[in-house]
């Protein structure tokens, strides 16, 4: 169980999707594929993008999954953080990464924003 509890620790604060780094382990990253597998969600929404590698890899897997439509949007109050690779990603992926604070999700979590 200690071995396990080392990676997961160690590892959390060394993963990366694509060259951009994310707070994830291999085993949040594991469970996260099953859960987007079984569940195959049109929609995805982030609360802290941090430098953007968890988005990534959400749309990325939704995308190997072939999950259509779907989009990803990844919320932080620092877009200013995210990793320039991740944000050329908006570009050609169903990503973006949206300025918000998660205190008062009421202003960005509108019916128009969630209508889309």
């Amino acid at each position: 169980e200690a071995v396990f509890e080392d990676i997961n620790a160690g590892k959390r604060r060394n993963m990366n999707w694509k060259g951009v780094p994310m707070l994830k382990s291999p085993f949040d990253s594991a469970i996260l594929v099953d859960l987007l597998h079984e569940l195959r969600p049109a929609t995805v929404i982030e609360l802290g993008a941090l430098a953007g590698g968890s988005g990534l890899f959400i749309a990325d897997q939704l995308e190997a999954l072939g999950v259509e439509p779907c989009h990803v949007y990844s919320l932080d109050l620092y877009i200013e953080r995210v990793h320039p690779d991740a944000l050329r990603a908006q570009l050609s992926k169903n990503l973006s990464f949206v300025p918000a604070d998660a205190r008062d999700l009421g202003k960005v979590l509108t019916p128009e924003f969630l209508g889309q």
